[in-house]
């Protein structure tokens, strides 16, 4: 009864509502020792995120993450820790992120997703021979077109803003797309170049 009301609750978006009912199911569950307890947890977290309470939702995350360890599902425990980083990223609570983007990595360095945005992390930390060293192992690992192009991104600008402007140029020339190559030139404030660009498309 009480799962069944949480998600009428959830489905209408009464989030107030909704908190309250999934953490009376989680004490329940709790109590009696429940399997679904975690995923419960999980969840009350994307409620309490929802409603910008964000403590409340990491301290639901992690009692979650712990307890699907505890019951050996190590991937429902990383997507966990997968969500709880993706929130303190999306609120700008970078060296959190990055802490538990490392947490990610320590259980399997292979999460290219988790690299590049902890790449990020460190970027927006001021670590940014960090950031550009992790960009470019994650780029010379050959990840999937739209990988490479966003990680291609990341690493021009970061060159850019950190004084490499010709290295920078030299990046974005590669750029197969002529209008994306526009619009980052454009981003740069490199004008004339943008126009150069978009002028050399349309003689085509």
């Amino acid at each position: 009864v009480l799962g069944h009301q949480a998600s009428l609750y959830d489905i209408a978006h009464r989030w107030s509502e909704a908190e309250d009912a999934y953490k009376s199911l989680a004490d329940y569950q709790r109590l009696k020792g429940h399997p679904d307890l975690a995923q419960t947890l999980v969840t009350l977290g994307a409620v309490y995120q929802v409603q910008s309470e964000g403590d409340k939702a990491q301290s639901a995350y992690r009692e979650a993450q712990r307890i699907f360890v505890e019951q050996g599902k190590a991937e429902e425990a990383r997507q966990t820790l997968s969500r709880l980083a993706r929130m303190l990223l999306t609120v700008g609570r970078f060296e959190e992120a990055e802490k538990v983007y490392s947490e990610i990595l320590a259980g399997d360095a292979g999460q290219q997703v988790a690299r590049a945005n902890r790449a990020y992390c460190l970027e927006k930390l001021g670590r940014e021979p960090e950031a550009l060293q992790e960009y470019e192992s994650l780029l010379a690992a050959n990840p999937n077109p739209d990988t490479r192009e966003s990680l291609q991104d990341q690493r021009i600008r970061l060159l850019y803003r950190t004084g490499a402007k010709q290295r920078a140029l030299e990046l974005l020339a590669q750029f197969p797309d002529p209008r994306k190559r526009a619009r980052l030139l454009q981003d740069l404030g490199e004008m004339t170049l943008a126009v150069q660009t978009l002028e050399s498309l349309r003689a085509q």
